[in-house]
């Protein structure tokens, strides 16, 4: 079973993702495709902090879910309108 799915993804070289050197030790990366690495922590990071505050809001009852939403999320006013 191990060859027949080895044979169906043929396993790719990892060579291409190995960071590459010049002769006296520089990395050939633009500056770019540095910040790329630096990015992926960032992004990853903004994705962890989106997840623990949508628990966090959704373990709200709903009436103080509902504020926090129009008021903090939705940039809605909490002045008082009387009609």
């Amino acid at each position: 079973m191990h060859r027949r799915a080895r044979a169906r993804r043929p396993a790719a070289s990892l060579e291409s993702l190995l960071p590459r050197f010049d002769a006296q030790g520089a990395h050939l990366a633009t500056p770019a495709e540095l910040q790329v690495a630096s990015r992926t922590d960032e992004l990853l990071d903004s994705q962890l902090l989106a997840e623990k505050a949508r628990e966090g809001i959704a373990q709200l009852p709903d009436f103080y879910r509902d504020a926090f939403v129009l008021r903090d999320l939705e940039e809605m006013s909490t002045a008082f309108r009387n009609s």
